[in-house]
């Protein structure tokens, strides 16, 4: 699905729902969405615990897995990961006024000029966990962050082989004479995500000219970005913790800081000069996901009151918008849609936006063309398929793999293959290779936990964003029980028309066989046999909702 233009692609995920993005990110490049393209990622948080963090580190390392022991269209993009976690653990780095080190010196003029700036709560509260939506501290923080990293290499040699973000400064560096493309993804309500999208331009271009001593001008990268206004709700905190931590990220406000945020972006010189393109996306106040209902819902979380701050208790759930963030991502990248003649021509920031089709002022539709704009022509090739509809085949037929081998192999990837065996078709996966592939496979599906308990999976999470306002094929045409996420045996073959009978299993196997004659092999030949056979069926899709 990747365009010809050989430019170099980089991602930069920042915050929270920067993480949350860049799962998305990564599951579509497991579906094929990106071809086989070359991202280098640079994942920047303030939080080093933070659990969004961890399951989107988890997830790469799965994909990397996979892409080395496979080929064919499935994982086929090839993802660089790279890291920067500014260090606020210390004594001496744990909060502003330490950090900064106004105390030193001529500490009195520096307090009164720190307090025109920041409130004296600002300047003490504990950084470990984030900037908690003080993007007016985390911005400048961040910026100064990636500059004195990038400063710090520069000065040694031995940190040079240890900085990521140097490494991935570099290689931005080196993109800049064949117009490289830099995409980030971040909030506008939240603490580091928000911070950096207003910085990420000009931080890593001076970084660039810091990392090779200003021999050239970093002005060849052409930046891009998606901003997240506010999606989600949660607890607010209590008198007694706001009285204890006295700064904490409050959702209520969110909406409040997006606003003020937006009409800092459409108006500040540096952003419209930066960047070339800006998505923004947003999601209706009175239909906002509240998070703590959905985990007490789907998770068996008991919703203590508390506002969680950071730390391993930060994992919200996926959201359909952070999808959307990846459609703008694909549209920055691809050459068909976004040509590099035409971004050469900007003079300042182009704004985006998309919406999706609302039925009744009450119920939303969301299809293929939504996220992959297409920029294919089928009509040139015989039985081709555009991107979008490839995008929504191969989601599909990932889906549906996954939710199979839960629902009739009790997830026992090894006993599908055994099955498989008995029709001539023997595949030999080592352990490791069934672990990963089972372990994604869930996570794009649903996740067992507890006794027999599952919970929803990433592209099921994203279903239960409309839960209330969606109805039946209104999520991609698909019919709404293909997405009950409960322990069903039969669930998976909804997705197709040829399934849609008492032993779904046999006539699977009978597609099976029709597509792949006496096939064998290892992982890359598994998921091509599987590919093959679901391209083979037609999606159980109806096209809109009854008016």
């Amino acid at each position: 699905m990747a365009d010809n233009k050989k430019h170099e692609k980089f991602i930069v995920a920042s915050g929270g729902t920067g993480m949350r993005c860049l799962q998305a990110f990564i599951n579509m490049c497991a579906i094929g969405v990106f071809g086989n393209e070359k991202f280098n990622i640079l994942l920047i948080d303030t939080d080093e615990e933070n659990k969004d963090k961890r399951n989107t580190e988890k997830l790469i390392d799965s994909y990397k897995f996979l892409k080395k022991r496979t080929g064919g269209e499935y994982f086929s993009a090839d993802l660089d990961l790279y890291s920067f976690v500014p260090d606020y653990s210390t004594d001496s780095t744990r909060d502003f006024v330490r950090l900064s080190q106004i105390e030193l010196d001529n500490s009195d003029l520096n307090m009164r000029l720190a307090n025109i700036f920041f409130e004296e709560e600002v300047q003490e509260f504990d950084l470990s966990h984030g900037y908690r939506a003080q993007t007016h501290l985390g911005s400048y923080l961040m910026y100064h962050a990636i500059i004195d990293e990038v400063r710090s290499a520069q000065k040694d040699s031995a940190k040079i082989a240890t900085s990521q973000l140097y490494q991935f400064i570099k290689k931005v560096v080196d993109s800049n004479s064949n117009g490289g493309r830099l995409f980030a993804f971040g909030s506008s309500f939240g603490g580091t995500g928000a911070s950096s999208i207003p910085v990420i331009p000009r931080a890593v271009s001076d970084a660039g000219q810091i990392a090779i001593d200003g021999a050239i001008e970093i002005n060849n990268i052409y930046f891009g970005g998606v901003v997240l206004s506010s999606y989600f709700n949660f607890n607010p905190p209590s008198a007694d913790q706001l009285d204890r931590e006295r700064v904490i990220a409050n959702s209520q406000f969110f909406g409040h800081n997006s606003a003020a945020a937006l009409s800092y972006y459409i108006n500040d010189p540096t952003i419209l000069k930066k960047y070339k393109h800006l998505y923004l996306l947003g999601w209706p106040s009175a239909k906002k996901m509240y998070v703590e209902l959905y985990k007490e819902k789907y998770l068996g979380v008991k919703n203590d009151g508390r506002t969680k701050t950071g730390g391993k208790h930060q994992e919200n759930p996926a959201h359909v918008i952070e999808l959307m963030a990846v459609s703008a991502a694909y549209h920055f990248m691809n050459e068909k849609l976004t040509p590099e003649s035409t971004l050469k021509n900007y003079d300042k920031t182009q704004f985006l936006y998309k919406s999706l089709e609302v039925v009744d002022s009450e119920y939303y539709e969301i299809s293929e063309e939504d996220v992959i704009p297409n920029s294919s022509d089928a009509s040139t090739t015989s039985n081709a398929l555009t991107e979008d509809k490839r995008f929504l085949n191969n989601a599909i037929s990932f889906f549906t793999l996954g939710s199979m081998l839960q629902g009739s192999f009790e997830n026992n990837l090894r006993s599908m293959l055994e099955n498989l065996s008995y029709y001539n078709n023997s595949y030999s996966l080592s352990e490791d290779e069934i672990e990963q592939l089972t372990f994604f496979l869930n996570y794009f599906n649903k996740m067992k936990y507890g006794d027999n308990q599952f919970k929803p999976g990433w592209l099921t999470q994203m279903f239960l964003t409309f839960e209330e306002n969606l109805q039946e094929y209104a999520f991609f045409g698909m019919p709404s029980k293909l997405f009950d996420h409960t322990i069903n045996k039969q669930e998976w073959a909804l997705a197709y028309k040829e399934l849609n009978s008492k032993k779904p299993e046999n006539e699977f196997i009978r597609q099976f066989k029709k597509s792949n004659k006496d096939d064998g092999g290892g992982l890359t030949e598994f998921l091509n046999a599987m590919k093959r056979t679901f391209d083979s069926m037609e999606l159980n899709q109806q096209s809109k909702i009854e008016e």
